[in-house]
């Protein structure tokens, strides 16, 4: 067997453990140490031979170069996971913010500043009030849109492919896109994590 690391489970493993003691053997890579090696004899009334530990340690030298490259793709699949999570959780939050903080903000200025007008009677000399209106409604639009795009909540709503079923939906709605949609083998896709 070949474990990473300190202790835990082997990362790969040959045969059965017998009820006999282990023989291991550190692998060093670099100067440093990447795991161990881990093997049995065939029976326990046999011990090593001069030759046979000689062998050991030589198969412990060429065993922990492909062990350390083992390790190493380990540790960046899990960088990766952890920068993955670590950008959706950002977007969730600036999602939030933006959706509890800025687009209340401006939907509460639009109301205020109808009703302003509404009490000025609204006339026509008060055109700019009007095209601040509008701004102001172009503004809270232009906001939902950035907010559904940092995070579309159908993701979190509906799975991947209820998310992708929406949207392909959509196109053919706001432009009559000719959009088709098929998904073979539903269950793996639904098996990925959210952050992927």
């Amino acid at each position: 067997a070949v474990g990473l690391g300190r202790g835990g489970r082997p990362a790969r493993a040959c045969g059965t453990q017998r009820p006999w003691p282990l023989t291991t053997r550190e692998l060093h890579y670099r100067g440093s140490r990447i795991g161990e090696l881990a093997v049995q004899q065939r029976a326990p009334d046999e011990p090593w031979t001069r030759r046979e530990r000689r062998l050991l340690d030589t198969l412990a030298l060429q065993v922990a170069a492909p062990a350390a490259t083992v390790a190493l793709i380990r540790d960046l699949q899990q960088a990766r996971e952890r920068l993955v999570t670590a950008r959706e959780e950002e977007r969730r939050r600036l999602r939030k913010d933006l959706h509890d903080g800025v687009g209340p903000a401006l939907s509460g200025a639009r109301m205020q500043l109808r009703a302003a007008l509404a009490g000025l009677g609204g006339a026509p000399d008060d055109s700019a009030v009007h095209a601040i209106e509008d701004d102001l409604g172009l503004a809270s639009a232009e906001l939902r849109r950035a907010i559904e795009g940092l995070r579309p909540p159908a993701l979190d709503e509906l799975g991947l492919i209820g998310a992708l079923r929406a949207w392909c939906h959509g196109l053919r709605a706001a432009g009559g896109i000719p959009v088709s949609v098929r998904f073979e083998g539903d269950s793996q896709i639904d098996g990925l994590p959210t952050a992927g």
